[in-house]
């Protein structure tokens, strides 16, 4: 048997064989495991960023997974944070835009050690 993987994020999920609706076989030795993404580039449009935040931050790299409307990034809950040294900042209104492409906007003083 031969099938696509969709485009997905997550490590260790089970693969289900679904048909009509109903699971025919659970293998749970079989898991499958996405790549964790990597980001090769940035870019800030005008800067400096101001520290009132709002700035949009484009982020290019790989395995970023499915756009963030799709139902299976609602479905995991996931969400985007950054770390610089020990503090996690929470950007607004990120979004996977494509495999290679996610953007967010800055919060307020959220880049203030970075400058």
């Amino acid at each position: 048997m031969l099938f696509a993987v969709p485009a997905g994020i997550g490590a260790q999920l089970l693969v289900r064989l679904n048909l009509a609706g109903h699971v025919v076989m659970l293998l749970p030795t079989l898991t499958l495991s996405y790549k964790p993404p990597t980001i090769s580039s940035w870019t800030a449009g005008a800067q400096p960023i101001s520290t009132e935040g709002g700035a949009t931050l484009t982020f290019s790299g790989d395995s970023f997974g499915p756009g963030s409307n799709s139902g299976e990034w609602r479905r995991l809950r996931a969400t985007i944070t950054a770390k610089y040294g020990a503090a996690t900042y929470v950007a607004r209104n990120c979004a996977v835009q494509r495999q290679d492409q996610l953007t967010c906007d800055t919060s307020v003083s959220s880049l203030l050690p970075l400058l």
